[in-house]
């Protein structure tokens, strides 16, 4: 079962890509972290993350998981400032809108800094920033589908692997019954 805690530990271990560096940044113990993991994979029947040597990335079950983790907690923060504005406590949230806001001002505060040397003033219109943040996007669905296209790979090599194991056990079996029928034959 999801709760808050756990929302969060996905959250920072799919963001981090390791238990250690998110325990480090939960201030958490690594091993609680991994044992909810552990806990939730069983719940579900299906394994959230690929366990390599030196870091841990997200499977197909844990993809789909994670969007809407991040959306719960979107929803969680959301509510919570709605709820800390009726209580008369508002300090302005910095909502999407006012970070785009925020980051291309200081993103063209640097780019016309940078070309001030040559007294060139360049800004960067907000529709050309929201390219750039949609070819990000679409490079992030990209290695998800070609994470996902690896794993179904693996499995259909992994499932080809055991038929042939289970063919030359048969094969093994067939040529002890033939032997142990050529020897009772010779036998009478």
């Amino acid at each position: 079962m999801l709760h808050g805690r756990m929302l969060r530990y996905l959250d920072v271990v799919a963001r981090v890509g390791t238990i250690r560096k998110a325990a480090a940044q939960l201030h958490i113990a690594s091993s609680a972290i991994n044992r909810q993991i552990i806990a939730l994979e069983e719940e579900l029947g299906e394994p959230l993350f690929e366990r390599m040597p030196r870091r841990m990335r997200l499977t197909a079950a844990g993809e789909v998981l994670i969007q809407h983790v991040r959306e719960t907690l979107r929803a969680h923060e959301q509510t919570m400032q709605q709820i800390e504005a009726m209580k008369g406590l508002t300090v302005a949230p910095l909502t999407e809108p006012r970070l785009r806001g925020l980051a291309f001002w200081i993103l063209n505060k640097v780019l016309s800094w940078r070309q001030d040397r040559d007294r060139e003033h360049l800004l960067y219109s907000e529709r050309e920033l929201n390219k750039i943040a949609r070819m990000r996007n679409l490079h992030e669905i990209k290695a998800a589908r070609e994470r996902a296209k690896r794993d179904r790979d693996r499995a259909i090599k992994e499932q080809k692997l055991a038929a042939r194991e289970r063919a030359r056990k048969e094969r093994e079996l067939v040529v002890k019954a033939m032997k142990a029928a050529a020897k009772e034959q010779r036998r009478t």
